[in-house]
């Protein structure tokens, strides 16, 4: 536990990202999120991080996140950024095998990705139109705000974070500190 306070630059008893600190599955959350933020990955930042863990999954979590930044590079959309025309995808036949078998999935869907890494990030409503059913889709920009205050304790510019992304979570820069 202090050297994941120590990784994520905070003190051991901070009550705000406790959390992250006391659970697994709470501090691989912050990690892929902060890795699907990051638009300059560091791999090495984040094999240390997963490292740590010592759980095999971290290497499927790190793949999907590379699958991810790829579609999302096709789509030439920020990360996190999801409007509800997302569903095609036109990548090559051999990329969509690859993405449907390490997603589980039968189609290439970044919203269903984003689910798969994060359940909890992206929550879905189903109305009806005109007798035909829509599914809208918003994500919890609550999380992702955690996640940045997080980050941010350890990059405080919020370099190599998607300036895109910020502005559609609505994230408020802090005003500089006076110095007199």
């Amino acid at each position: 536990m202090e050297k994941r306070a120590d990784n994520l630059r905070i003190k051991i008893d901070n009550e705000k990202f406790r959390e992250e600190l006391i659970d697994d599955k709470k501090f691989m959350t912050h990690l892929t999120m902060c890795s699907l933020l990051n638009i300059n990955h560091d791999d090495k930042f984040i094999d240390n991080f997963f490292k740590e863990l010592n759980v095999k999954s971290c290497i499927s979590t790190i793949t999907k996140i590379k699958l991810i930044n790829e579609v999302q590079s096709i789509l030439n959309i920020s990360p996190l950024c999801i409007t509800n025309q997302l569903n095609d995808i036109d990548i090559h036949e051999d990329k969509q095998n690859i993405i449907k078998k390490v997603f589980g999935t039968k189609y290439v869907n970044i919203i269903k990705m984003y689910r798969n890494l994060i359940p909890s990030l992206i929550s879905s409503s189903t109305i009806k139109i005109n007798g035909e059913k829509v599914t809208s889709y918003s994500i919890d920009r609550d999380i992702i705000k955690h996640h940045i205050k997080l980050l941010q304790v350890r990059n405080v510019d919020l370099t190599n974070i998607n300036k895109e992304t910020l502005k559609h979570c609505n994230h408020v820069e802090p005003s500089p500190k006076k110095l007199f």
